[in-house]
């Protein structure tokens, strides 16, 4: 992801299980833009990482979009946060100023590519699980955008 030139998250080709994470940070980064539509805030675990956060403060069509960390064994078990905590602290970047809409855009333009690609690699996973999550996702963010 990059916010601005501040970017955060990785993807190697050659990792082992690459693709399902792959998978699993764009139904998260669905969720994230389904729930700002209903919400002004939002705060995101990293899965890969158990102290980073991606915190979104919306305002109007802004959205302010920081990097923040909870200290190691923070009370906070879940993904997804509607409330600031007081668990969080400043990392590398923060308040970094991006469209809503335009996030929102982005992140469900680059899930039906990837829903694309996996379709010409195999049909056949289309029927898995997860797959199915992410085109119930898609579908139902471009049901909400204009």
């Amino acid at each position: 992801m990059d916010f601005h030139g501040h970017k955060y998250g990785y993807y190697f080709e050659d990792h082992p299980f690459g693709e399902e994470r792959l998978v699993r940070w764009f139904t998260d980064l669905l969720t994230i833009a389904l729930k700002l539509q209903k919400t002004d805030y939002l705060a995101y675990k990293i899965p890969e990482n158990s102290c980073d956060w991606l915190e979104f403060k919306a305002t109007n069509d802004e959205l302010r979009v920081s990097l923040v960390e909870s200290f190691e064994g923070g009370s906070i078990l879940e993904l997804f946060i509607a409330e600031p905590s007081k668990e969080f602290n400043n990392s590398a970047w923060s308040e970094v100023l991006v469209s809503k809409q335009q996030v929102i855009h982005e992140v469900l333009s680059k899930a039906r590519k990837l829903k694309c690609f996996i379709e010409v690699l195999n049909p056949q996973i289309l029927n898995s699980k997860t797959i199915k999550e992410l085109t119930s996702l898609i579908d139902k963010l471009s049901s909400h955008v204009t």
